[in-house]
């Protein structure tokens, strides 16, 4: 799989995890928004299913905002972005450590090994050459 790697700071001005029910897909999501992207190939913002419940909302909103105090990934920071082909965010990487959260795992946090990503291309999109 091509694997597709960029930069971004996760949004300040948005609120992130405002949670809200779509009645034509029956769940509740939240979404949050990055600015000074390296690249627009990448899915802004990345949406959130957290349940088709409100309780059950609550309870994994809950967990992913724990999720990202573990790996101490807050509002504002520049993070990594792996990406696929598609712009489907894979994962949120802590700048200089190897410490991600795996958006296909309810944000669990994880190793670069952990995350278990098949490469068999790479593209980096850093602040110079991003289109």
């Amino acid at each position: 799989m091509t694997i597709n790697i960029a930069f971004a700071t996760i949004d300040l001005e948005y609120e992130p995890f405002m949670f809200r029910h779509i009645n034509a897909l029956g769940h509740y999501f939240c979404e949050f928004t990055f600015e000074y992207a390296s690249t627009k190939k990448f899915n802004n913002p990345l949406n959130i299913k957290l349940g088709e419940t409100e309780a059950k909302a609550v309870a994994t909103q809950q967990q992913i905002l724990m999720n990202f105090s573990e790996a101490n990934i807050f509002l504002g920071d520049e993070v990594a972005i792996i990406f696929n082909d598609e712009g489907n965010i894979l994962a949120l990487g802590k700048m200089e450590e190897d410490v991600w959260l795996d958006v296909n795992d309810d944000f669990k946090k994880k190793s670069f090994v952990e995350l278990n990503v098949d490469i068999t291309s790479l593209k980096i999109f850093n602040r110079r050459n991003g289109k």
